[in-house]
C-alpha cells in the first residue's frame, strides 16, 4: 500500500464514472507517474454501520479485490484482460491501493455531487474507508502504449516517440455483455429456457417502474454471444438505440452520451462516412470484427455455462441447506477460491479429454 500525501488533494481528481458499489475519480494532475490513472473509491449509503470502516475484513476488501483479480480472474479469462498489478511505485502501469484520509474523501464527495447523475445520488463515498484502488484509465491510451488495433484489424507497431493525445486520437466504447446462454438445469422455470436473463430482467425493470417509466431494450446478449455476422451487428445497433448503462463511449478523453450531438460528432470525426446512419453502421462492423477476432467473448460463455450448471434456483436450495446445517455460510477465502480454480480447470480438461 502507497502513502502519497500529494496524491490526497481533491483538485487533482474529477469525477469520471460510477456504477452501484464504486465511484471512479479521474487523476487530472501533471504528475508523469499518474497521468492516465484512476481512482476507485468505495460507496456507502449513508448509514452508520455502511460507512464503518473499523471492521479488518472491511479494510481489507480493497487488497483482496486486487488479489482475487489476479490469481482468479487472470487465470480464467486470460491475464491479458486484466490489468497489471505491480508495487510498489513508480510505474508507468499499475494497479494499486493508495492510502486515503477521510477529510480527502469528505472533500473529494462535495466537489463531485453536482457532476452525479440523480439516480445515483442514493449512495456517496464511504468516508471510512482506509484504502482506495488506484489503477490505469483504459478508456485513455498512455503515450508508452506501442501496439494498438486499427481499423484494419492489423497489429501496428507506433514508435512510442510518436505517440501523443495531439496525434493519436481513439475511440473508447465499454460493452456489458451480461449472460450469453440459456441454462439447461433440470430444476429449472420453463421460461428460462426459452429467453435470456437480461431480457427477462428487463421487463420485470418496466413492469415495476411503471409504463413509460422504463425503456425496455432490444438488446439481447444471446446475439452477441452468437459470433454470427448479423446477429452481433443487431446486438450492437440495439444497444445504440438504448444504451442504459451496458455501453459507454470516450472521445478525446471524456464520455460521450450516446444519441447526442457530441457522439455524432465523434463518429463523424472518427469514421469520416456520408451519413450518421453509415458511421453508426462502421462503428457496428468494426466492433462486429474486434469482438469476433478477440477470444474474450468465447471464453466468458464457456465460463458462464460450465461454472453456472445449477442456476440461481438450484444455488438457492444448496446455500439453503448449507445455512441450515451449518447455521450460516461464511465467505470462502483466497485459498478456498484458487482450490476451485483449480477443481474447475481440473474438470474441464478431463471433459476435453473424453469428447
Amino acid at each position: 500500500m502507497a502513502t502519497l500525501p500529494h496524491l490526497l488533494n481533491p483538485a487533482l481528481w474529477r469525477y469520471k464514472n460510477e456504477g452501484n458499489a464504486n465511484i471512479v475519480l479521474q487523476y487530472i494532475g501533471d504528475h508523469p507517474d499518474y497521468v492516465h490513472h484512476v481512482l476507485r473509491l468505495r460507496k456507502g449509503d449513508g448509514s452508520p454501520s455502511a460507512m464503518r470502516d473499523a471492521d479488518p475484513a472491511a479494510t481489507e476488501q480493497e487488497v483482496f479485490d486486487l488479489k482475487y483479480a489476479r490469481a482468479i480472474v487472470a487465470p480464467l479469462i486470460g491475464a491479458e484482460y486484466v490489468g497489471p498489478v505491480v508495487s510498489p511505485f513508480p510505474s508507468k502501469s499499475f494497479t494499486s491501493l493508495l492510502e486515503v484520509t477521510p477529510m480527502f474523501l469528505k472533500s473529494v464527495s462535495d466537489a463531485i455531487q453536482p457532476h452525479r447523475p440523480p439516480r445515483r445520488l442514493t449512495k456517496s463515498i464511504n468516508v471510512e474507508q482506509r484504502r482506495a484502488i488506484l489503477s490505469l484509465d483504459y478508456t485513455r491510451l498512455p503515450s508508452y502504449y506501442g501496439q494498438t488495433l486499427s481499423i484494419e484489424l492489423k497489429c501496428i507497431t507506433i514508435p512510442s516517440d510518436e505517440i501523443s493525445d495531439t496525434v493519436v486520437t481513439l475511440l473508447f466504447t465499454s460493452t456489458q455483455p451480461k449472460w450469453g446462454f440459456l441454462p439447461t438445469a433440470p430444476n429449472i422455470h420453463p421460461a428460462k429456457r426459452r429467453a435470456c436473463r437480461f431480457c427477462m430482467h428487463q421487463f420485470l425493470k418496466h413492469e415495476e417502474a411503471g409504463s413509460g417509466a422504463h425503456n425496455i431494450s432490444g438488446y439481447c446478449p444471446l446475439d452477441l454471444f452468437s459470433g454470427k455476422d448479423a446477429r452481433m451487428r443487431r446486438a450492437l445497433e440495439e444497444l445504440m438505440k438504448c444504451p442504459q448503462n451496458n455501453f459507454k463511449m470516450w472521445w478525446k478523453n471524456g464520455e460521450i452520451e450516446i444519441g447526442d450531438m457530441a457522439y455524432v460528432t465523434a463518429l463523424l470525426d472518427f469514421f469520416a462516412e456520408d451519413s450518421h446512419s453509415a458511421n453508426e453502421s462502421a462503428l457496428s462492423d468494426l466492433l462486429v470484427r474486434i469482438f469476433q477476432t478477440e477470444p474474450l467473448l468465447t471464453r466468458l460463455k464457456r465460463l458462464q455455462c460450465t461454472l453456472d450448471s445449477l442456476d440461481i434456483e438450484g444455488i438457492r436450495a444448496l446455500f439453503t441447506r448449507l445455512e441450515e446445517e451449518n447455521g450460516g455460510v461464511r465467505e470462502p477465502e483466497m485459498e478456498e477460491w484458487k482450490e476451485v480454480v483449480r477443481r474447475y480447470g481440473k474438470r474441464i480438461t478431463e471433459g476435453m479429454d473424453s469428447e
